[in-house]
């Protein structure tokens, strides 16, 4: 039986929850999130946590 969209929702939450509480993130997610200098100006930065986890993908 295929989960529902709502269980797969808070699946991913949780999911992310996880990694922020433990500081465990996959390397590409990790690179999106975490600037390497503080005067960089890349456009993705302005984006939402979701939009830089989908151009990860």
């Amino acid at each position: 039986m295929k989960p529902n969209k709502s269980t797969i929702i808070h699946n991913a939450i949780h999911h992310m929850l996880d990694m922020f509480k433990s500081g465990n993130f996959p390397q590409t997610v990790a690179f999106s999130i975490i600037r390497k200098h503080e005067d960089d100006n890349i456009p993705s930065d302005k984006w939402s946590l979701g939009n830089r986890s989908v151009n990860c993908s």
